[in-house]
Parts: C-alpha cells; sequence; structure tokens
C-alpha cells in the first residue's frame, strides 16, 4: 500500500472514509502565477506586475488491478469512492440533500509535501484496457 490517500473532510453515511491507493500513483502538481503588463510610453517591453496566484492543479495517475479477490475490492472501492464524492448529496432522508459534493483532504509524500491539503475532484476517468475479458 502506498501512503497516498484522500479522506473526506465529513464523511457521507454508510460511504467509505479514505481512499488509499494500491500502487503508488503518478502525481502532476501545477501552480500558476498571473502577471499584468503596462503599456508604458517610449519603450519597446512592457513591464510585468505581479497579479495573482491561482489555486494549484494536483493531478493523479493510479493503477488498479483485479487479478485477485482482494485487488477487486480495492478497485470496486476505488470507483464507488470517486462517484460518491462526486455528487452532490441527495435523497428523500438525507436531511443534508442538495449539498455540494465533499471537501477532500489530500496525504501524499509526509508533512513536507502534501499534509493534509484541501482538494475536490474536479474530473475522473476510468480506461477499461480492451485487452479484458
Amino acid at each position: 500500500m502506498s501512503s497516498v490517500n484522500l479522506k473526506p473532510t465529513s464523511p457521507l453515511a454508510g460511504v467509505q472514509k479514505e481512499l488509499t491507493f494500491p500502487y503508488t500513483p503518478q502525481i502532476e502538481y501545477g501552480h500558476d502565477v498571473k502577471y499584468d503588463t503596462y503599456a508604458i510610453t517610449h519603450t519597446n517591453y512592457q513591464p510585468y506586475a505581479f497579479a495573482r496566484s491561482e489555486n494549484p492543479n494536483i493531478s493523479i495517475s493510479a493503477k488498479f488491478s483485479a487479478h485477485t479477490t482482494e485487488h477487486f475490492m480495492q478497485a470496486e472501492y476505488a470507483l464507488r469512492f470517486l462517484r460518491s464524492y462526486t455528487k452532490m448529496n441527495y435523497g428523500r432522508t438525507d436531511p443534508q440533500r442538495g449539498q455540494p459534493p465533499r471537501i477532500l483532504r489530500f496525504y501524499a509524500y509526509g508533512t513536507q509535501v502534501f499534509e493534509n491539503v484541501p482538494v475536490l475532484i474536479s474530473k475522473f476517468s476510468l480506461t477499461f484496457p480492451d485487452d479484458l475479458s
């Protein structure tokens, strides 16, 4: 098991409380900084001035296998977790129905890299290879 996981700040009732990746995933981290330019008379180059920092993007590419019952259960768990935490609350008996998807906390590589980082899942995709039977 890797030490990379997602935990909801407030778990949904009856839904998984944490997603831990069975194999260390590939993580891409991108952070954008925006600068404005100023048009100054009699110059060929415009100077830049800091405008703002954007929220960073974290992209995770993970593999799950299903060659044993345990691995299949982990893959099924991950799919259910991702489906659940990308939907708003719903149901007649849910007192919090209509609430947006939960904010999750991301943990990876110890306290110096990703420790308790608030994240939202904006997209996930699943690929079934063509050699599956």
